[in-house]
């Protein structure tokens, strides 16, 4: 129960209390000495129906609109055929015949001699 449900409950039985109450003074004192405890009393039970009946507030969704951006490029994956032979190969340096370690594309340098080649296809 939300707080203004328990509000609306403390009110309605607080206002039943004095309205019953002054049903009572009514008995001893007479109608015209228990007619404000009556009428506060009755007021208190409308107000605590009122908290009780009354909507709890709820955040309302919010509809936004927004423009379209610019269309995302679509990214497709395209393979490179193979140049060079299915199966590896031993390389080698041509000055030294040492084995490279490091091989890339491009001039490679070996480590062992310093001599520069290229590797054709890769």
């Amino acid at each position: 129960m939300s707080g203004r449900g328990v509000a609306g409950l403390v009110f309605l039985l607080m206002g039943f209390m004095m309205f019953m109450s002054g049903g009572m003074l009514t008995l001893f004192l007479g109608l015209e000495y228990a007619m404000t405890t009556i009428l506060i009393g009755f007021a208190f039970m409308i107000a605590g129906g009122v908290a009780m009946a009354a909507p709890s507030r709820k955040p309302q969704a919010r509809i936004t609109f927004a423009a379209a951006g610019p269309p995302t490029p679509r990214i497709e994956v395209v393979e490179r055929p193979t140049v060079g032979p299915a199966t590896p190969v031993k390389l080698t340096c041509p000055d030294c015949g040492a084995t490279p370690s490091h091989v890339g594309p491009g001039v490679n340098t070996c480590e062992y001699c310093g001599a520069s080649f290229v590797i054709p296809g890769l």
